[in-house]
């Protein structure tokens, strides 16, 4: 069956390159099959905006390395890989 796209959820955690490298070589089955790799930085509930905006800052520009060490550890690559970052709980 083709896949259209592969949503990869990923932490920081470096042991996702395993998981990540598996949804790549399904995605290189298909020409045009986009991987998505998603992190989501969990909010602080109750808490002004203003007194998490540095933490929150630092938490997505270390996701967003993480995210790219991943991919630049991959051994094969599908032809389209986005990265997004979203927030929630």
């Amino acid at each position: 069956m083709p896949f259209k796209s592969l949503l990869v959820p990923v932490d920081t955690n470096a042991e996702n390159q395993r998981v990540v490298e598996i949804a790549a070589q399904l995605a290189s089955l298909d020409t045009g099959a986009m991987m998505v790799l998603l992190h989501v930085i969990e909010t602080i509930e109750d808490t002004p905006e203003n007194e998490v905006r540095d933490f929150y800052a630092e938490l997505e520009q270390h996701a967003r390395a993480s995210m790219e060490a991943l991919v630049d550890g991959m051994t094969s690559k599908p032809a389209t890989i986005e990265r997004r970052i979203a927030y929630g709980h």
